[in-house]
């Protein structure tokens, strides 16, 4: 209240069992759910940034074993963002630093090569990837969602008339082809249309999101389409977790068109018995664990594959037998020198078949003489 130029705010006074409420001073902050909330959203990123980064670095150098520094991450340091992507609107430039940084660290301690593809750090451990969090696809994810319940919000028709009006005038004043606002979302940018720096808005994120996850919205039928799966609004709880598995099929298909380093994901990645180990380490030891990443990666220091990372490596022949090429298929399963430890192996596989067979299958033959 006041008069003329000079503005005189009364502090609120608020009582609960007696006690009086603080009012919240300029540029002050409050926490929700542990989350500091306040007026100056850019100190708060800036400061969950330094806080998620430490806690990585923390379990990174922890003696933790190299899965459980994974499964910390996922489940102590990630959600500590799940509130601030949920109900701010961070940058992707922003997500991406993160996710750089994050990178780096797990390669660093978890001892792979700088060359390691990133499809592999962000793919399904049931696919034999790490499951690194990935904070940029969070923000897609987050985006898509919360539009999906803004434009069809059941019971609260003002929320609905809000959203379709700020959509369709984003897609008027984007669009220079005049699209529908159901075209402008699920189409990618074209030749006809550009940054115009004239408006900013959520749906123009949502369609970038959209793109990222290769899903669609169908306005009309208040459904969203990902893949071959169509979700409608009594599915909608179940938006999030399909998106997300969309990102992972993504990376996935990445890793496996990867000349050098997707070769055996193919094999592997058909069924998760074969990568069961992969979050619990369970039937490894610490080097195994370590060696079999390198190993379906790759990534093992052969002369061919030091060659193809650029290294200079005069003589590709291998060092145990001259033979024409030191590649990883022939050290593991051909080389002569290791006959005796090749068939160790074999017969070791064969053992543990033999044992997992219950005996009222049938019978076994064992150590017959093949013709």
């Amino acid at each position: 209240r006041g008069s003329g130029k000079r503005q005189r705010v009364d502090k609120p006074q608020p009582m609960i069992a007696g006690e009086r409420i603080p009012a919240l001073p300029w540029e002050g902050h409050y926490k929700y759910l542990g989350c500091k909330r306040g007026a100056d959203p850019k100190s708060d990123l800036t400061q969950a940034t330094k806080v998620y980064l430490d806690d990585c670095k923390i379990i990174f150098e922890s003696d933790l074993t190299d899965w459980q520094k994974l499964d910390a991450i996922k489940r102590f340091a990630r959600p500590r963002l799940t509130y601030l992507l949920q109900n701010m609107e961070p940058s992707i430039s922003w997500a991406t630093s993160i996710d750089r940084e994050t990178r780096s660290l797990a390669k660093k301690h978890l001892k792979l090569p700088r060359r390691t593809v990133t499809p592999f750090l962000y793919s399904s451990t049931r696919a034999g990837g790490l499951g690194l969090p990935n904070i940029e696809d969070k923000i897609h994810l987050f985006r898509i969602s919360t539009a999906y319940k803004v434009l069809f919000a059941q019971g609260d028709n003002q929320l609905q008339d809000i959203a379709n009006s700020a959509l369709n005038k984003t897609a008027e004043i984007r669009s220079r082809n005049q699209k529908s606002a159901q075209d402008f979302l699920n189409d990618p940018a074209d030749p006809g249309e550009g940054k115009r720096g004239d408006i900013t808005s959520l749906w123009s994120g949502v369609r970038a999101s959209l793109h990222h996850c290769r899903a669609e919205l169908h306005l009309q039928n208040r459904t969203i389409t990902c893949g071959e799966v169509t979700l409608g609004w009594d599915k909608r709880r179940f938006i999030t977790s399909l998106l997300r598995d969309t990102v992972q099929s993504q990376y996935l298909e990445k890793w496996k068109r990867c000349s050098d380093q997707g070769r055996v994901v193919t094999c592997t990645s058909a069924h998760p018995a074969s990568n069961h180990w992969v979050p619990t380490g369970r039937y490894t030891s610490f080097g195994e664990y370590r060696f079999a990443f390198k190993a379906r990666l790759n990534l093992l220091p052969t002369r061919t594959s030091r060659h193809r990372a650029g290294e200079p490596v005069p003589d590709r022949s291998c060092r145990r037998c001259n033979a024409e090429q030191e590649t990883l298929a022939h050290v593991m399963n051909h080389c002569p020198s290791h006959v005796g430890l090749l068939r160790k192996r074999h017969n070791n596989i064969l053992v543990r078949l033999s044992r997992a067979i219950p005996a009222w299958r049938g019978r076994q033959d064992k150590e017959q003489v093949v013709p």
